[in-house]
């Protein structure tokens, strides 16, 4: 199992603001590793700067000055860049919730802005116009609820991969890391060594696509029945009469069964639907069609915990990261190419 690199003690912050330090080990100076999070301030979608505060996303702003530009379209300008932190962790403030941490390289992501404010427009790897799609980066998840104390945070594979990440939360009597250390190159030789010949089309220059992100995996895609088999047989040994997902259902935990049903969507990504769901050690079976994506960056990640699907989270399996301690809460981030 692969140990985290050891990462330099972050500068503790107050008790209820949480440290973020990015440590960058990629070839991009700090000033071309660009920063962007976004969350729920106070009820509204927000957008945090270097110094720890915080602005309503704001639609308008795509015409400010500094304001981003690409492929004719303008955008908000929400990112900061690593040297603009001067060192210093970025403090995410309290009560900053259901947020996304996306870290590029060598340019900020371009995010569109609801006209009512009231959302914003993610990176989509599936769509081939997005203007983030030549832009290397990687994002994760956290929520900071400092009315309860609590701050989670989970990196992820759910749409893709590009570079190598950890995440390490520390806090009085906690300290854990999640993710994946090495380099990009050893990343994709062990990932195309590893999964089957579908999988490996997913391998791009860029990124590696996960199967739900891919049309190759979709209705009509290439192989957009490769789970066909292990669903049948799921639904013949459970005696179900309802329509069957899609093997893309399957992967994108989606559809009218698999969007509520999150232990049957991951027993099913994980090739155990016919056996016991809660045996991890049986878990991607040889023999079984299953998520081989996901398999990858279970058995590649720290202590084998990676979000490879929607619902990996199920039986403790995914990256998150959660502790109630009552102050001292830091995270260093590290980045590597």
């Amino acid at each position: 199992t692969p140990t985290p690199t050891p990462t330099p003690t972050p500068t503790p912050t107050t008790a209820s603001a949480v440290g973020i330090t990015v440590v960058n080990k990629t070839p991009w100076p700090d000033a071309q590793v660009y920063l962007t999070a976004l969350g729920l301030k106070d009820g509204r979608w927000s957008f945090l700067r270097s110094d720890g505060s915080t602005a309503p996303i704001n639609h308008l702003a795509k015409y400010d000055p500094g304001h981003l530009a690409k492929n004719g379209v303008s955008y908000p300008n929400m990112s900061f860049t690593l040297a603009q932190t001067s060192g210093r962790p970025v403090a995410v403030p309290p009560a900053f919730e259901s947020a996304r941490l996306w870290v590029s390289l060598g340019a900020p992501m371009y995010l569109g802005v609801a006209d009512d404010d009231r959302g914003w427009a993610g990176p989509n790897p599936a769509n081939p116009t997005d203007p983030n799609n030549d832009v290397p980066y990687e994002w994760s998840e956290f929520t900071n609820d400092a009315a309860r104390s609590s701050f989670g945070i989970n990196v992820t594979q759910v749409d893709q991969f590009t570079f190598p990440t950890t995440v390490r939360l520390q806090a009085p009597g906690y300290d854990r890391t999640v993710g994946l250390v090495g380099t990009r190159a050893d990343a994709f030789a062990a990932y195309n060594a590893s999964v089957g010949t579908p999988f490996r089309a997913l391998a791009g220059p860029l990124r590696i696509l996960a199967p739900r992100t891919s049309p190759l995996f979709g209705v009509g895609g290439a192989y957009g029945t490769y789970l066909d088999a292990p669903i049948a047989a799921a639904w013949s040994a459970l005696g179900r009469t309802d329509a069957k997902p899609t093997t893309a259902q399957v992967f994108g935990c989606s559809g009218p069964v698999l969007a509520t049903d999150a232990q049957l969507c991951a027993a099913l990504n994980r090739g155990v639907a016919t056996g016991d769901w809660r045996a991890v050690s049986g878990f991607y079976p040889a023999g079984v069609a299953h998520n081989d994506y996901a398999a990858f960056f279970h058995a590649a990640s720290i202590s084998g915990k990676a979000y490879g699907f929607a619902y990996d989270d199920v039986l403790d399996q995914s990256s998150y990261l959660a502790t109630n301690a009552a102050g001292g809460k830091q995270v260093t981030m590290t980045v590597s190419w």
